[in-house]
């Protein structure tokens, strides 16, 4: 029998097999637009298309990632925001400074280029990339976005898909009442509504400081849309049926969820990522 189910296995586009004494019956799994014999052996022959099997692995946006920071003296966790390349071809993963970082400021630099960053799953942590660049969070206010971005190791495989959503075609400014969505590692899917497009806020850095951020986008529905270790999520709208990444999803209140606009975030960091305009 293991030299049969061997052979079978040889013949092209053949995936699997599986054998039925009981009804006399051969499955092949193929790939696609496979030719089988209808018998073999005297066994009838079943065939299923399954397309090429591989084994699930990689990180995508949406994953839980964190690191140690030593500005609180422990470890942060949040949300991968996008996988995606850089100008010349090479993976990028994009999050929030303080899911990357632990939180860097410029009065208090603690982050350091090459820091790990580290993907968290029910196996435990495993490192997926170093730390490549970030804005420094200004405590005495005047910002814009806080975002860090960090360089894949070479045995990590890059997922650009938003698990459960697709891969964003573009990045856009968004505008009042904009339906949007985010995967996050705290609430997983979730769906609201934009309410602001150009808010001046002050944020509260777990006790240790606070500071103002201006040209922010506010979203509804408070904690049934973010909550804790969902920071550094995209947030995604669908427009004439694309997806675009208009925000990264930096935290918030009951009430309310803010994130930095995804076109502040490119600018800051230096990729220059295809854009798109919502009217």
């Amino acid at each position: 029998m293991k030299e049969r189910n061997k052979h079978l296995l040889d013949l092209p586009k053949v995936q699997g097999i599986g054998v039925s004494h009981h009804s006399h019956r051969i499955s092949l799994y193929v790939e696609h637009s496979a030719k089988v014999p209808s018998e073999i052996e005297g066994f009838k022959v079943q065939k299923m298309e399954v397309g090429v099997l591989r084994p699930y692995h990689g990180v995508s946006a949406g994953s839980s990632v964190g690191t140690y920071s030593e500005f609180l003296h422990d470890e942060i966790e949040g949300t991968l925001g996008m996988a995606f390349l850089d100008e010349v071809g090479n993976p990028v993963l994009l999050s929030s400074n303080h899911v990357f970082c632990g939180i860097d400021t410029v009065q208090h630099p603690t982050a350091r280029m090459g820091q790990p960053i580290w993907e968290n799953t029910p196996y435990g942590k495993h490192n997926i990339a170093t730390l490549e660049n970030w804005v420094p969070i200004d405590e005495e206010g005047g910002n814009i976005a806080e975002p860090a971005s960090a360089r894949p190791l070479s045995t990590t495989t890059i997922n650009p898909d938003v698990i459960g959503l697709g891969i964003p075609e573009a990045i856009a400014d968004p505008v009042p009442q904009l339906p949007v969505m985010k995967m996050g590692r705290g609430t997983v899917l979730t769906i609201s509504k934009v309410i602001d497009v150009h808010a001046s806020v002050k944020v509260d850095f777990e006790g240790a400081f606070s500071t103002t951020f201006d040209d922010q986008m506010l979203i509804a529905d408070g904690p049934r849309f973010s909550r804790t270790n969902d920071s550094g999520a995209s947030i995604l709208a669908k427009v004439d049926n694309k997806l675009l990444a208009v925000g990264l999803l930096m935290g918030g209140s009951e009430q309310v969820t803010m994130a930095n606009k995804m076109t502040n975030v490119a600018r800051l960091l230096g990729f220059n990522l295809p854009t798109a305009t919502i009217v």
